[in-house]
């Protein structure tokens, strides 16, 4: 609602405001949600629903705001291809980041540090001129070099962990670089659409028509999820029903496998409900950060987010999965701040 208001100075409330925001619900839904994979690991079902919760939620916020006067049918309407383009990349990157960080092998940590391997790929697909044709300075060159030094000492205590099983964890860890190409070309598509193409779109209107495809596009994912957890194929009904059940309901499936004994699903249905209203906010965040801010500062603002659920992990939130917290992730977290500042 607040980009109604015109002049620089909203502009920069909108920009700061949304990156804050951004940045809280982020950390908020990355804690909740691996506490609820390390509860119940159902990697399908949690890519569905975080579709399904899209569609039912932003269409009551866009038709609100229309229906209270403060924003215009005519700022709701987009072309019909963008948001399916959109709509493809995020759901290949769910299906490919829940399948590869879901569970106790990965642990959170090591998650957060490779996901911003999405800030190297939004710079190098910003910078064409086909694209946003972006030209990088010094200072912002300077500040992904501290970034990178700050993940990695973040990540240093965990190498041991990832070298004593290289086969799957190598493989795990791949996936999850992987999911963060899509997410780079969504978000600077959707920078490119908001800045140049559409400057009048309701932001959350975008999300809304993103979401209803996503949906679609997710369900059609379904069977290479369930392949990349490691199940066959055959299993694929049964485990998206008992994954649903399981995080929206708390409800243990009866017939459990070898790798599901340990499940813990009043648990993990409690935090896939907290990790929701965080992710709320950093989805409502993410397109008007995009838009004020441009999508490479929101993955550097989101880098602050690695060493700060660092100390979320280690704490008393985590119970019985909590990690021990070393000096290098406090550390870390100073160099991962002064690389966001370098770059901003």
């Amino acid at each position: 609602f607040l980009e109604a208001f015109n002049g620089n100075s909203k502009a920069e409330q909108l920009k700061y405001g949304s990156l804050a925001c951004f940045l809280i619900g982020t950390v908020g839904d990355q804690v909740l949600t691996k506490k609820a994979t390390l509860a119940a690991n159902f990697p399908a079902a949690l890519t569905l629903l975080t579709a399904l919760a899209g569609v039912i939620l932003f269409p009551i916020i866009v038709y609100g705001a229309v229906w209270l006067g403060h924003v215009k049918k005519k700022h709701i309407w987009v072309e019909w291809w963008k948001p399916c383009v959109i709509a493809v990349c995020f759901a290949v990157h769910h299906a490919l980041l829940n399948a590869g960080a879901g569970g106790h092998q990965m642990p959170g940590i090591v998650t957060l540090v490779l996901v911003k391997f999405v800030i190297l790929f939004s710079m190098l697909l910003s910078m064409p001129q086909w694209s946003l044709g972006l030209v990088y300075q010094q200072n912002h060159w300077l500040g992904l070099v501290v970034l990178a030094l700050g993940t990695l000492l973040t990540l240093s205590t965990q190498f041991e962990t990832i070298e004593s099983s290289i086969g799957s964890k190598f493989f795990k860890c791949m996936l999850i670089v992987l999911s963060t190409v899509p997410l780079a070309g969504a978000f600077t598509f959707v920078e490119v659409y908001l800045k140049v193409q559409n400057k009048e779109l309701f932001t959350v209107a975008l999300w809304m028509w993103v979401c209803m495809v996503q949906f679609f596009a997710s369900l059609l994912l379904v069977p290479l999820s369930i392949v990349l957890s490691g199940h066959p194929l055959g299993q694929m009904g049964v485990r998206l029903g008992d994954g649903m059940l399981c995080y929206t309901m708390g409800i243990t499936p009866q017939n459990l496998g070898s790798s599901d004994t340990d499940l813990d699903c009043s648990q993990a249905s409690v935090c896939w409900w907290g990790a929701l209203i965080f992710a709320l906010a950093f989805n409502l965040a993410m397109p008007v950060s995009t838009r004020y801010g441009g999508a490479t500062l929101m993955w550097f603002v989101r880098a602050m987010s690695v060493p700060l659920a660092g100390i979320i992990f280690s704490s008393r939130i985590m119970g019985q999965f909590a990690t021990p917290m070393t000096w290098s992730q406090f550390f870390g977290l100073a160099l991962v701040t002064a690389g966001v500042m370098l770059f901003n």
